[in-house]
Protein backbone atom coordinates (compact mmCIF):
# COMPACT_ATOMS: atom_id res chain seq x y z
CA UNK A 1 0.00 0.00 0.00
CA UNK A 2 1.28 3.57 -0.82
CA UNK A 3 1.64 6.94 1.29
CA UNK A 4 -1.49 7.81 3.25
CA UNK A 5 -3.88 9.79 1.71
CA UNK A 6 -5.36 12.52 4.46
CA UNK A 7 -7.39 15.00 3.14
CA UNK A 8 -6.49 19.09 4.40
CA UNK A 9 -8.95 21.63 4.73
CA UNK A 10 -6.82 24.93 2.96
CA UNK A 11 -8.37 27.24 5.31
CA UNK A 12 -6.44 26.38 7.62
CA UNK A 13 -3.53 27.56 5.91
CA UNK A 14 -5.48 30.68 5.12
CA UNK A 15 -6.53 31.41 8.33
CA UNK A 16 -3.35 30.99 10.46
CA UNK A 17 -1.63 33.29 7.66
CA UNK A 18 -3.60 36.12 8.44
CA UNK A 19 -4.83 35.52 12.62
CA UNK A 20 -1.42 36.95 13.78
CA UNK A 21 -1.79 40.12 12.14
CA UNK A 22 -4.79 40.52 12.64
CA UNK A 23 -4.74 40.11 16.17
CA UNK A 24 -1.68 42.45 16.30
CA UNK A 25 -4.51 44.89 14.72
CA UNK A 26 -6.79 44.36 16.91
CA UNK A 27 -4.84 44.67 20.16
CA UNK A 28 -6.48 41.46 21.62
CA UNK A 29 -4.71 39.01 23.65
CA UNK A 30 -2.26 37.15 21.67
CA UNK A 31 -1.97 33.81 23.91
CA UNK A 32 -1.91 30.37 22.94
CA UNK A 33 -5.21 30.23 24.50
CA UNK A 34 -7.11 32.60 22.74
CA UNK A 35 -4.95 32.60 19.36
CA UNK A 36 -6.32 28.88 19.35
CA UNK A 37 -9.81 29.85 20.13
CA UNK A 38 -9.62 32.64 17.49
CA UNK A 39 -8.75 29.88 15.46
CA UNK A 40 -11.08 27.34 15.51
CA UNK A 41 -14.16 29.62 15.89
CA UNK A 42 -12.73 31.27 12.53
CA UNK A 43 -12.32 27.83 10.54
CA UNK A 44 -15.81 26.60 12.05
CA UNK A 45 -17.80 29.76 10.66
CA UNK A 46 -16.54 28.97 6.99
CA UNK A 47 -17.12 26.60 4.81
CA UNK A 48 -14.11 24.27 4.06
CA UNK A 49 -12.33 23.66 1.43
CA UNK A 50 -10.90 20.25 1.42
CA UNK A 51 -8.43 18.74 -0.90
CA UNK A 52 -6.59 15.49 -0.70
CA UNK A 53 -4.53 15.24 -3.82
CA UNK A 54 -1.60 17.79 -5.22
CA UNK A 55 -4.07 18.44 -8.39
CA UNK A 56 -6.88 19.65 -5.80
CA UNK A 57 -4.85 21.31 -3.58
CA UNK A 58 -3.18 23.31 -6.58
CA UNK A 59 -6.79 24.09 -7.53
CA UNK A 60 -8.83 24.84 -4.93
CA UNK A 61 -5.86 26.89 -3.73
CA UNK A 62 -6.35 28.97 -7.26
CA UNK A 63 -9.99 29.53 -6.17
CA UNK A 64 -9.74 30.18 -3.00
CA UNK A 65 -7.33 33.42 -3.45
CA UNK A 66 -10.55 35.24 -4.92
CA UNK A 67 -11.69 38.84 -3.80
CA UNK A 68 -14.77 36.93 -2.07
CA UNK A 69 -12.75 34.26 -0.09
CA UNK A 70 -10.30 37.00 1.06
CA UNK A 71 -12.92 39.00 2.88
CA UNK A 72 -14.87 36.12 3.98
CA UNK A 73 -11.98 34.95 6.29
CA UNK A 74 -11.59 38.48 7.14
CA UNK A 75 -15.03 38.95 8.55
CA UNK A 76 -15.02 35.41 10.67
CA UNK A 77 -11.58 36.05 11.71
CA UNK A 78 -12.71 39.95 12.84
CA UNK A 79 -16.13 38.26 14.47
CA UNK A 80 -14.19 35.15 16.16
CA UNK A 81 -12.04 37.96 17.74
CA UNK A 82 -14.66 39.88 19.12
CA UNK A 83 -16.31 36.86 20.56
CA UNK A 84 -13.36 36.05 21.90
CA UNK A 85 -12.09 39.30 23.49
CA UNK A 86 -15.40 39.01 25.09
CA UNK A 87 -15.05 35.62 26.29
CA UNK A 88 -11.33 34.20 27.16
CA UNK A 89 -10.69 30.64 27.93
CA UNK A 90 -8.19 32.15 30.67
CA UNK A 91 -7.81 34.25 33.57
CA UNK A 92 -7.90 38.15 33.05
Amino acid sequence: MGEKIVPKNLLEDIIDYKLDEMMETANICKCDYCRADVWAYALNNMEPKYVVSLEGDVHTRYAILSDQIKSDVAFAIVKAIGIVANNPHHPA
